[in-house]
């Protein structure tokens, strides 16, 4: 759950923003910035075939325990060679959460952006990422790369 007890929101397809699963706070390592509140749109036939070259790739994950001890996932990829005009990292806590629109998006990121920090992730819970690429009204998506939430001040008691 996210700070204050409160789920955070997802976008469902078309835009609405329903209550959702607490899936990680995204935020600017360098900005700060909140996490946006609208997601890539999914229009059928829009969205293109994942990878190739209008796709990110190289996708890496590393989960760590930043300055006090916060959860924060460093992601990074290589951009699109055909580069779009903007990039939007999105993440889900769901197998079908990209299909089903149970997911979240980082506010909108450069074309040139090759890394972002999420954090307030869930301790020892698998999250699925991807960057999507907007070239004109098409976003094409990378492939899916995946990462656990890092333990950060949490006991084990088993």
């Amino acid at each position: 759950m996210s700070p204050g007890g409160t789920e955070p929101t997802t976008t469902e397809p078309g835009g609405s923003v329903t209550d959702g699963p607490a899936t990680g706070t995204p935020r600017s390592k360098t900005t700060g910035a909140p996490p946006a509140t609208t997601a890539p749109p999914r229009i059928p036939g829009v969205a293109g075939p994942a990878g190739g070259s209008d796709a990110a790739s190289d996708l890496k994950a590393d989960p760590e325990c930043g300055l006090g001890n916060e959860a924060v996932t460093h992601l990074s990829w290589r951009p699109a060679t055909t580069r779009g005009s903007s990039q939007v990292v999105v993440v889900t806590a769901f197998a079908n959460g990209f299909e089903t629109g149970n997911y979240q998006s980082s506010p909108a990121l450069g074309p040139g952006a090759a890394a972002f920090d999420w954090t307030d992730t869930t301790a020892n819970s698998a999250y699925r990422w991807r960057v999507m690429t907007k070239h004109g009204q098409t976003w094409a998506p990378s492939e899916i790369s995946s990462f656990i939430g890092p333990s950060c001040g949490v006991e084990d008691t088993g």
